[in-house]
């Protein structure tokens, strides 16, 4: 998923943000999951919500509204 040189380039930025080293290991651990958690985050809002309609959630039987104004 990360390459080599991401890995290295987040291990020195771990360094300098906690001044303290991190593995190799655990920092392509941690930088995977940095990678999904923003995966989960950065996703496109569903059409009609962003144009201000209401939609239905099946699943939990409730329903959506853009509220923004």
């Amino acid at each position: 998923m990360l390459s080599n040189g991401a890995i290295a380039e987040y291990q020195g930025i771990y360094e300098r943000a906690y001044k303290h080293p991190i593995s190799f290991a655990d920092a392509k651990i941690q930088g995977e999951r940095l990678l999904r958690l923003f995966g989960l985050l950065y996703r496109p809002i569903p059409k009609p919500l962003a144009e201000g309609k209401e939609i239905r959630n099946e699943k939990y039987g409730n329903n959506q509204t853009n509220n923004s104004k």
